[in-house]
């Protein structure tokens, strides 16, 4: 008896697939109204990456930028704000550069940083006698993550140390102290 085969779906070649289309994003200067370039956007960027694309194109740090989008900033806080970007084909931003913001990235932070590390260009120490803070230092976002603890070694006595790292999802600014068992 020959046996019924189960029905074959088609196949579908890739090039019918449609795939989502990146989104053009235009930006123009808050104060002039002048266009400061554009770039593309692929469907699951984050904030984060949409600020360095901004920075590539007019060389505005990420911590400088404020973006709007019809008349509302894109934070951290407003994930939906980014979503309905994303979905359009082409928006506009507006970029107000925010000058009040400092750079503190390759520095130490504390008075008396006793540490002889070289912070990274993205990367701000506290040295020995602070802690890295919850608030940012270069963009003052609250940073909802814990520090992440790493033990760079141990003595003989077995104290260890190490050193705590905290990334600010904002903009970027990784800080770190260090710490040791014996202090």
């Amino acid at each position: 008896m020959a046996r019924a085969s189960a029905p074959v779906a088609p196949v579908v070649p890739v090039a019918d697939v449609a795939l989502p289309e990146p989104c053009v994003v235009l930006l123009r200067s808050a104060l002039t109204g002048e266009d400061l370039g554009s770039f593309q956007l692929e469907q699951r960027t984050t904030l984060l990456q949409l600020k360095e694309s901004v920075a590539k194109t007019t060389e505005v740090p990420t911590f400088h930028q404020n973006l709007m989008y019809k008349d509302r900033r894109l934070t951290r806080k407003t994930p939906e704000l980014l979503e309905e970007i994303l979905r359009l084909p082409e928006v506009v931003l507006t970029l107000l550069k925010d000058a009040s913001v400092s750079n503190v990235a390759g520095t130490h932070l504390s008075k008396y940083p006793n540490c002889l590390c070289t912070p990274g260009p993205n990367e701000a120490c506290w040295g020995y006698r602070e802690c890295v803070k919850q608030q940012c230092p270069q963009c003052e976002e609250m940073i909802d993550e814990k520090p992440i603890t790493v033990t760079e070694g141990g003595r003989l006595n077995g104290d260890a140390y190490g050193w705590d790292f905290l990334t600010c999802p904002e903009c970027g600014l990784r800080q770190k102290h260090g710490w040791d068992d014996h202090d």
